[in-house]
């Protein structure tokens, strides 16, 4: 099918997908990243401590490695990538499967081949509560100030 014989609807779902696979890939990214930076740098610091020689490499180089896993560790712990990775890589997922029900018309879309205007409206119906889902998933990632607070002060949750 030619891009101009899609449907806005059909459109509409192809969007939220490279949207969602967009920011699944950005939290895969930085998840990973951040985990092995601070396995790196952890792993390194002892060993600048205890074979390094002078105060660049047995003091401030040690010293700028722990700061930096430190830092990985605690935008993991803070930020959550890897549960947002989980969360936008399955809204993508199923707002692909709904996009492919909808053009193989299969599932919810079977008995609709003649009435492509409410083979349109589940669709989009269906990738706007994908993308609602997603969200309310997400808001529950998102570290209120009270707690925050309570974790920076106490060192407990």
């Amino acid at each position: 099918m030619s891009e101009d014989e899609k449907s806005l609807a059909e459109k509409y779902a192809i969007e939220q997908v490279n949207h969602y696979k967009e920011k699944a890939n950005h939290n895969k990214f930085e998840s990973i990243w951040c985990f092995k930076s601070a396995m790196v740098c952890s792993l390194l610091c002892p060993l600048f401590v205890s074979l390094g020689e002078g105060i660049w490499l047995s003091k401030v180089i040690p010293s700028l490695l722990s700061a930096f896993a430190a830092f990985s560790t605690a935008w993991l712990q803070l930020r959550k990538p890897h549960a947002l990775w989980a969360v936008y890589r399955t809204a993508q997922r199923k707002i692909e499967t709904s996009l492919a029900h909808y053009q193989f018309r299969v599932g919810k879309y079977s008995g609709m081949s003649d009435s492509i205007k409410e083979a349109d409206k589940l669709l989009i119906s269906e990738v706007t509560n994908f993308a609602s889902e997603a969200h309310n998933t997400w808001a529950k990632n998102v570290p209120d100030a009270s707690s925050l607070n309570k974790t920076v002060l106490t060192g407990k949750e």
